[in-house]
């Protein structure tokens, strides 16, 4: 662990290794090994450790979220789906694990489950900006513009200089034609950084 924290991946995953040697039974000792595989990119080794932590142990809701992560990270949207749909049955205020079950259902297309699972997410952690994005993100894909902009703006109560924020603010009052306040909008992203080109040509058309 202290090798992990020094960032020595090579020397944690041999020392995590020899661990198991002496006691292959330790969920933890897996689930830390599968860690430092996932900092070194190693996936396959890395789902390896982490099925076999929650093989050991089929409750432990760390390596299940981790499990998740590398599962999504390799394109397997309905395993880890399952992963972090077991987190949050075992868990209910993971917050992390229920913000990515909503991603992955958002990859998938699953549009309607994953507004829940952020609407879900935001509601046990109101300071919470990601979700709230992501909530504005999956509005915004079903055409739901009003409530698309509500969950933008909930962002940038929590943080003003959100400029991702303020474009997609602007990109809403376009679809809605509202051209002026989409245009305040790209002028305070421009205002937190006047080479943003994305900005920019938004502003151009709206302009037009």
């Amino acid at each position: 662990m202290a090798q992990y924290g020094l960032g020595d991946l090579v020397e944690s995953i041999r020392c995590y290794q020899q661990a198991l040697k002496f006691n292959p039974g330790s969920a933890e000792t897996w689930y830390r090994l599968g860690l430092s595989f996932q900092r070194t990119a190693e996936m396959e080794q890395a789902q390896q450790a982490l099925e076999k932590a929650v093989e050991i142990n089929p409750d432990y809701t760390r390596a299940l979220y981790i499990l998740g992560l590398v599962l999504s990270q390799r394109g397997e949207i309905d395993a880890a789906i399952d992963c972090f749909r077991k987190v949050g049955r075992l868990s209910p205020s993971y917050i992390a694990a229920r913000f990515e079950l909503g991603m992955a259902l958002f990859r998938r297309g699953d549009l309607d489950q994953a507004i829940e699972q952020f609407q879900l997410a935001v509601k046990e952690n109101q300071d919470f900006a990601p979700g709230y994005f992501m909530l504005g993100e999956a509005f915004r894909r079903q055409e739901m513009i009003r409530e698309a902009l509500a969950a933008y703006q909930k962002v940038l109560e929590l943080n003003p200089r959100d400029g991702e924020a303020l474009l997609k603010v602007a990109e809403c009052h376009h679809r809605a034609g509202e051209r002026d306040r989409g245009l305040e909008a790209i002028d305070r992203a421009l205002g937190l950084n006047p080479q943003n080109q994305e900005a920019l040509l938004l502003r151009d058309k709206l302009k037009s």
